[in-house]
């Protein structure tokens, strides 16, 4: 995605690259047969800045509105992480290069490879079970208020974000420095004008990040089961002499999803139930009609290997 990038000119404002990775926690989702509990990792940006424009290339323009939006419509899911500068950039490019890459497979005559034309038979095959799926299953299916009500009353407890923690981070070559940090932050200091005067005498680095339980992390029990609010620890030193200063700026604990924002998720679980039951009893209705044979003992004799991977 990169090499199309270049080629059509992308450049980036890495600024507010960096400004929206800090926004966005870790998308995750945890199942259970107790429920499902969801962090749905949308935040809130003010209206004027859904215009400031991400990146620019050749042909267009894409704003942090249009990329906020493109996130929403995915299945959270299915949602991935874009909390880092990296995969903003890399969510960027899925949403704006698709059309380019496209291009570039039939320049590169991918469209009359074997592999390609194989793969487009199987894919055409797969339509149209699916279509026979939708046509005489799904099409049938309807959720109602009620049932939805219903379901999401028994699994309530399961439909709960996960705690979160908004906390600044130092990374500073010497104690002496670390004590500094943390002598000012316990003065009160905003943690972000300490950061920029970190910057300014050439610490390593600093970062205001948000962080969910669910995240991995080595500082995730220091930063949920340790710190307080307002109170600073530093960690080192490291294998390069190194020291972190860890600041708990706010905690914040699960909170309960309203119905409004688990609806869909709920309406496919329900559609997953009830269209298992149909699908069982369209091929008892159907079946009768073939001689099916099922031999599960030999399942582990297939290799399954992705061919994209095969030399």
């Amino acid at each position: 995605m990169r090499s199309i990038a270049r080629d059509v000119g992308m450049t980036y404002d890495s600024a507010l690259v960096r400004r929206v990775a800090q926004r966005f926690a870790q998308p995750s989702t945890q199942m259970s047969a107790g429920g499902i509990t969801v962090n749905p990792n949308i935040p809130h940006f003010d209206p004027s800045d859904t215009s400031l424009v991400l990146a620019r290339w050749k042909d267009g323009t894409l704003s942090l509105g249009s990329l906020v939006h493109a996130y929403e419509e995915m299945s959270p899911l299915s949602r991935p992480p874009i909390n880092t500068f990296n995969s903003v950039i890399a969510q960027i490019h899925g949403v704006t290069l698709d059309p380019y890459r496209l291009e570039m497979a039939r320049e590169m005559n991918l469209d009359k490879d074997p592999m390609t034309v194989q793969f487009l038979a199987t894919r055409r095959e797969q339509i149209r079970v699916e279509h026979m799926f939708e046509d005489s299953i799904t099409s049938r299916i309807w959720v109602s208020k009620e049932q939805r009500q219903a379901y999401y009353e028994e699994n309530k407890h399961g439909f709960l974000t996960f705690p979160e923690v908004r906390y600044a981070r130092y990374h500073v070559g010497r104690k002496s420095l670390a004590d500094s940090v943390m002598a000012r932050l316990d003065a009160g200091d905003d943690p972000q004008t300490v950061a920029d005067w970190g910057v300014f005498l050439g610490h390593n680095g600093a970062e205001i990040a948000t962080r969910n339980q669910n995240e991995p992390g080595g500082d995730t029990k220091l930063l949920f089961e340790e710190l307080l609010p307002n109170e600073s620890r530093f960690q080192g030193p490291d294998g390069h002499g190194h020291f972190t200063v860890y600041y708990l700026i706010e905690a914040m604990p699960s909170r309960q999803l309203p119905i409004e924002e688990v609806a869909d998720i709920i309406d496919e679980s329900l559609r997953n139930i009830e269209a298992e039951q149909e699908l069982q009893e369209f091929v008892a209705r159907h079946g009768s009609r073939y001689e099916v044979e099922t031999h599960p003992e030999l399942l582990m004799r297939v290799r399954l290997v992705d061919p994209l991977l095969v030399n």
